[in-house]
């Protein structure tokens, strides 16, 4: 099995590690509360791709806002990190 993909998350939770990857979203609910059963929602983390030309775009978002993008240029083989969260905090 090939672990090539252009989007990877790796968890650790007490200990326990859990890994794996994704070729276009990622959508993940984090629930706080005493049990599985017994919780309420906290939040949902999603992580998309997108091409615009050579460039694959990353975008990372919490509760629908715009977190991060990060920019892969394919013919370079560079990346631009574009941190949206520090630009919001220093308006």
């Amino acid at each position: 099995m090939s672990r090539n993909y252009p989007m990877w998350l790796s968890v650790n939770a007490d200990g326990k590690d859990k890994s794996f990857g994704s070729n276009d979203q990622m959508n993940m609910s984090i629930n706080v509360g005493s049990s599985k059963t017994n919780s309420h929602s906290a939040g949902r983390l999603y992580i998309e791709s997108t091409m615009n030309g050579n460039i694959k775009i990353f975008n990372i978002w919490f509760n629908d806002v715009k977190l991060k993008s990060v920019e892969y240029d394919m013919t370079s083989k560079n990346f631009v990190d574009l941190d949206l969260l520090s630009d919001m905090v220093n308006l």
